[in-house]
């Protein structure tokens, strides 16, 4: 159970993020979730665990693979070292959470709640997400590939080093949020809020015309 060393960049803007590489995994039931607030080299596979509180729990070394909940409790919870694969979670609440190296694949959620979370080092690929609320949240290193996204919520957020690649997004909320090295270049977006706080955002020659309009609405401009 370890990640794999970190591969440096040539791009100093790129999210640092490195595979996770799990081994010697043991085999864990949904009585050990519902018993113990530590879960250390666990594989945690095929339940539903719709109505197990998972506040202030902590995952090291773990997997969680095609786990589905109508609700997901985890406030105040601790992810490290950790991969999650096919979850399905209608609603994720989960503010003040801890991620650190942590790779999230093929999963489904309609609302997550993650507000004044801190997150490091984490992978989000091949997922359908809806409202992802990272309101207040302190964002290092994140890099969110292949997804589609109703809304990403950065309000207030303090984020460095944040890539979307090939991802398709809703409405992206950056209102008095402090940016460095917000990648937009890979995303599509249908509307923008907070536009005077993209300071320290970059987009590319080809969002230009997409962003124009909505740059002169938010300064009061027509466009004739």
């Amino acid at each position: 159970m370890a990640s794999s060393p970190r591969r440096p960049s040539s791009d100093p803007s790129a999210p640092r993020v490195a595979p996770v590489r799990l081994a010697g995994l043991l085999d864990g039931t949904i009585e050990d979730l519902r018993i113990a607030d530590y879960h250390d080299g666990v594989r945690f596979a095929d339940l539903d665990v719709t109505g197990v509180d998972l506040a202030d729990v902590q995952f090291s070394g773990c997997a969680i693979e095609r786990v589905t909940t109508r609700a997901a409790a985890l406030r105040g919870a601790r992810l490290m070292d950790s991969t999650i694969t096919g979850l399905e979670a209608p609603v994720i609440d989960a503010p003040s959470t801890f991620w650190r190296d942590v790779e999230i694949r093929s999963s489904r959620s309609g609302s997550a709640d993650l507000y004044d979370a801190e997150v490091r080092s984490v992978h989000i690929a091949d997922s359908k997400l809806g409202y992802i609320n990272l309101r207040g949240a302190r964002v290092t290193d994140l890099l969110i590939e292949g997804c589609s996204l109703e809304e990403l919520d950065l309000g207030g957020a303090t984020v460095t080093r944040l890539r979307l690649v090939d991802c398709r997004v809703g409405t992206l909320d950056v209102t008095r949020a402090t940016l460095s090295d917000l990648d937009l270049r890979g995303g599509e977006f249908s509307a923008v809020r907070g536009l005077e706080s993209l300071r320290g955002a970059i987009i590319g020659e080809h969002q230009l015309a997409e962003f124009g309009p909505l740059f002169a609405a938010a300064l009061g401009v027509r466009i004739e």
